[in-house]
């Protein structure tokens, strides 16, 4: 905390979580590391041990906790390079706002259970404002980028169990995808740190806290007659004297001041006010309601001010509007999304949120919070999601990939354009094109944040589709995989869409010229061309949603002939059959794990991480167990929204006839390398290829080139095969 600049000059970085799928790091097993709850967030010298024992930490290069995995984009990169194939997606936010309207930092602890009451799960710290990256917060972009990719070259991955064949990843039906680079962000117009509707206090000996709060109280009771709060605030000196209760472990509740006051926003999508906060329940007890021209639950008055500390809530009792003389704007009401569609990062209830089309839409602040099952979502208010809607902001969200910052790791330069205002829903006026020109370039900065992409955005200056949903290929809507994160399966949402909602409901965004779109793709070599019109000559991909606006159908598994979009990497059986105890028997290891757990002062850290490996080994196993030997029930886990232990139950039911057709049904049509390339968007291949690769497979055995499918492999003793 006392270094300012790395010796570099840049910005030293906060700890985040990274959590590597590919060594078997789910989240889910973050029981076996409760210290996590515990650990410096902003210890920089721990970066180097970090890398050598692959902690489930990492510097937070990207401003989010991540999940990393070797799916469809890693299978889309150059192979070779400095660069490491790898699919990164948010989590969470390493940073958002309290109601107070403090930066806290989310913890190390993903999908945490969120508290009864309204304070911040264990782990999260506040961002002293004497950390050089206080000030940085919101004057930058934080982001990954989503790529809907097309490799360059050929054979550069291999699915799992069939590790002779060499697949190219590539789109299928390109004009169904129009949108291929997508900001992969939560913070709100790219830049705005979310907002929880939560109080963050200083963890502080009991008796030091509540000293604190009994100093608030007897200012607060010793004031003169009839001084209302906001005189009070200005004649102790609110700001520092505040502070210096925070400090000591007491937070005042904010009421007028808190940070969930309706927008006043000009035609311009300018805010040019903002109106006192409105209770929370559980922060504020609301005494009396009164006639105001102002919504509903907009504190008015405070009657006693409230204090939380680390362990309690004291509320403030306010009065607030009973909204009798409040008129609202009158505005079109707006566009909602479709929760029967994928939307991960949604929550509250149906109408809760919505898509902002008009100044209007942007007057009730945007609130997030964890859910139930720890996962970061948007509560209510206008939706902040680039990865399935275009803002006004999303062009110059992707220009920013070109202008990292010389001083903060993983951050770009804000685009000026982005602070000055909200930023509406818009129709897309460009296509993502192909061009491998543009993926030699990239190739040769191995740190730039497309490297290898072969796409480039071609400005039209146009409408070519409309605002509206625009799919995902089926396996990147549930970051990663659904039966990684099966509670974000729409099939678990607790109710219906209300009738009187439907009309809203926003439809996935149409191309207005598919045909026209082929054309503009630009220097695309003759391979990749002909792979691509044997790829749109497909049938649509089942890779995003059917004409009902609804997800694969929940009896998929029954029909295995239709195989998942989805794509696990091949892997070698000695690393499933890694001895757990023998890497931390190894000295070199074993003491620099001990040199950090006394560093962070945490002496169950070693035995800790050996559990949390071993567990982390038996999951990965259990994924490519089911995946190649049970591809059926692995196909019926992620269809219908269970995780892999529970689909591990189903398969002494299961029929291997069925296995056997689903990875028929992933191999029919996988392009042999060479001499045809040829995989859908989604990660499996088309049909209509199959029989146009059946000639191609014959000569490639003449040739004496790997033959696809391949044989069977020798079975090994694998301890992890009764996970």
């Amino acid at each position: 905390m006392q270094q300012v600049m790395t010796e570099s000059g840049q910005v030293p970085p906060v700890l985040a979580g990274r959590w590597d799928l590919r060594l078997g790091y789910h989240p889910s097993l973050k029981r076996h590391l409760p210290m996590l709850a515990d650990l410096p967030l902003f210890d920089t010298t721990a970066a180097h041990h970090l890398h050598l024992l692959e902690l489930p930490l990492a510097p937070a290069l990207s401003g989010h906790h991540m999940v990393a995995d070797s799916g469809l984009m890693a299978a889309a990169m150059p192979p070779g390079g400095m660069a490491e194939a790898v699919d990164e997606y948010p989590l969470a936010p390493v940073f958002v706002r309290d109601l107070c309207g403090r930066p806290v930092h989310t913890g190390l602890m993903p999908l945490p259970a969120p508290p009864t009451v309204p304070l911040f799960p264990p782990g999260c710290r506040h961002l002293p404002a004497s950390h050089p990256l206080s000030s940085q917060l919101e004057r930058l972009v934080w982001m990954t980028a989503r790529r809907l990719e097309c490799a360059p070259v050929c054979g550069s991955a291999a699915l799992a169990g069939e590790p002779d064949t060499r697949l190219r990843a590539m789109v299928a039906q390109p004009q169904t995808y129009p949108y291929k680079l997508r900001p992969d962000t939560f913070y709100a117009d790219g830049w705005r740190l979310p907002v929880v509707p939560r109080v963050y206090a200083v963890p502080a000996p009991p008796v030091q806290a509540q000293a604190a709060a009994d100093e608030l109280l007897a200012r607060w009771q010793a004031r003169p007659t009839g001084q209302d709060y906001e005189t009070f605030y200005d004649a102790n000196n609110g700001d520092a004297w505040f502070e210096e209760l925070f400090e000591k472990g007491c937070t005042v509740i904010p009421t007028l001041e808190a940070y969930n006051g309706r927008y006043h926003v000009g035609d311009d999508y300018v805010a040019t006010a903002v109106d006192p906060g409105r209770a929370v329940a559980g922060l504020h007890e609301i005494i009396e309601h009164s006639d105001s021209d102002t919504p509903a639950g907009t504190i008015l008055d405070v009657r006693t001010p409230g204090w939380v500390t680390s362990t309690g809530v004291h509320p403030a009792q306010v009065v607030v509007s009973n909204g009798s003389g409040w008129q609202a704007p009158s505005v079109p009401l707006p566009p909602l999304p479709n929760r029967r569609l994928p939307h991960p990062r949604v929550g509250g209830a149906w109408g809760a949120v919505w898509l902002p089309t008009h100044p209007g839409h942007f007057a009730e602040p945007a609130l997030y919070d964890w859910n139930m099952t720890g996962h970061f979502v948007q509560v209510s208010g206008p939706l902040w999601d680039p990865l399935h809607y275009i803002y006004t902001s999303t062009e110059a969200l992707t220009r920013a990939f070109r202008r990292p910052h010389p001083q903060v790791p993983g951050a770009y330069v804000l685009p000026p354009s982005l602070k000055l205002r909200f930023h509406p829903l818009a129709p897309q006026t460009w296509y993502d094109t192909l061009n491998e020109r543009t993926a030699q370039q990239r190739q040769t900065d191995p740190a730039h944040p497309l490297y290898g992409s072969t796409i480039d955005t071609l400005p039209l200056g146009r409408q070519v589709a409309p605002a509206g949903y625009h799919p995902l290929p089926w396996a990147l809507e549930y970051e990663l995989d659904p039966a990684h994160f099966p509670s974000l399966h729409p099939a678990h949402l607790e109710a219906p869409c209300p009738p009187d909602l439907e009309p809203r409901l926003m439809p996935p965004a149409q191309l207005a010229d598919p045909a026209a779109y082929l054309g503009y793709h630009v220097a695309v070599t003759e391979p990749m061309r002909e792979a691509q019109q044997q790829a749109a000559a497909a049938p649509f991909s089942e890779a995003s949603c059917d004409i009902k606006e609804t997800l694969l159908p929940l009896t998929l598994h029954t029909q295995p002939e239709r195989a998942l979009p989805a794509y696990v990497p091949d892997m070698p059986a000695s690393q499933l059959a890694v001895n757990i105890k023998r890497l931390f028997a190894a000295r070199a290891y074993r003491q620099q794990l001990q040199a950090l757990a006394e560093a962070w002062n945490q002496p169950g850290l070693p035995a800790a991480f050996y559990q949390f490996r071993e567990s982390a080994l038996a999951w990965r196993r259990l994924r490519y167990r089911l995946f190649t030997k049970y591809a059926a029930t692995w196909q019926q886990a992620a269809a219908v929204g269970i995780d892999l232990p529970t689909a591990e139950q189903l398969v002494p039911e299961s029929d291997p006839l069925q296995h056997q057709r689903v990875q028929r049904a992933r191999l029919g049509g996988l392009g042999v390398v060479p001499p045809l390339p040829l995989l859908r968007a989604d990660g499996l291949p088309s049909p209509a290829a199959q029989a146009k690769l059946a000639p191609a497979r014959r000569r490639s055995q003449g040739k004496g080139l790997p033959a696809s499918p391949a044989k069977p492999r020798q079975t090994v003793n694998n301890p992890g095969e009764n996970t």
